[in-house]
C-alpha cells in the first residue's frame, strides 16, 4: 500500500505493482480507470479533514485551513470518480489519538457518494478482501469467524450511529465469545416485548 495524493504519483504506484492506495485526494478520472484495470484498492481518509477544520480552526493559521478545505473537497470529488469507475472502495480514517472515537464518521461521508450498505461494506467485506483475509473475516456466513457487532438502531436509516460507537454499539462479538452486552431484555413494558407461548421473542 501506499500514500499518494496526484495521478502522478498513483499511477507510479500502480505501475510498481501497489495494490492499495490511501489518501488518494487529487485521483483524476485516467488513474481511475487505471486503478481498475489493476484491480487495486482506494481507500480515501475523508474524516480526517473535517475533524482538522473543525477542531483546528482555532489553533490553525488561515493558509493550513485553506488547503485542508480544498484537499477535504477534493477527496469527496475523488471517491466520486472512483466509485463511478468502478475501483474497489475500501475503509480507513487516519485518525489516531483522542478523536479515535469519531472514526466512524468515515462511513456518514461516505454515504454521501454511496449507498449505506456499500459504505459499510467498505470497511467490512472490502477490507477483508484488501487484506487478504475474506475467507474467514468481513462478512457472516458459515466457517467465518465471528467478529461482529449490534448496534440499537439500523445504520442503513442512519450511517451517524457509527459516530456513537461507544453508546450505539450493545453487543460486539469476538471470534464467537461475547465482549460486551448492554442489551436490555424485553419485558412486558418494552415495545419490544411480544408475548409467545413458553417464552419472548
Amino acid at each position: 500500500m501506499a500514500h499518494a495524493y496526484s495521478p502522478r504519483a498513483i499511477q507510479n504506484c500502480l505501475k510498481a505493482g501497489v495494490r492499495s492506495i490511501e489518501h488518494g485526494n487529487l485521483l483524476d478520472a485516467e488513474t481511475a480507470e487505471m486503478m481498475v484495470e489493476t484491480g487495486a484498492f482506494f481507500v480515501p481518509t475523508l474524516t480526517i479533514y473535517d475533524l482538522m477544520i473543525k477542531e483546528g480552526a482555532k489553533a490553525l493559521d488561515p493558509y493550513t485551513l485553506e488547503k485542508l478545505e480544498l484537499v477535504g473537497q477534493k477527496g469527496i470529488a475523488a471517491l466520486e470518480l472512483a466509485y463511478r469507475a468502478g475501483v474497489k472502495i475500501g475503509s480507513g480514517s487516519d485518525i489516531i489519538g483522542p478523536l479515535q472515537h469519531l472514526k466512524g464518521r468515515e462511513l456518514a461521508i461516505k454515504g454521501e457518494v454511496m449507498s449505506p450498505m456499500e459504505a459499510i461494506v467498505s470497511a467490512t467485506r472490502s477490507n477483508a478482501e484488501l487484506l487478504g483475509v475474506a475467507d474467514r473475516l468481513g462478512t457472516i456466513e458459515a466457517g467465518n469467524i465471528a467478529d461482529l457487532i449490534v448496534l440499537d438502531a439500523n445504520p442503513l436509516d442512519d450511517l451517524t450511529i457509527f459516530e456513537s460507537g461507544l453508546e450505539r454499539v450493545v453487543l460486539v462479538m469476538k471470534d464467537g465469545r461475547i465482549m460486551k452486552n448492554i442489551i436490555k431484555p424485553a419485558g412486558p413494558q418494552s415495545p419490544n416485548f411480544i408475548g409467545m407461548k413458553g417464552g419472548m421473542k
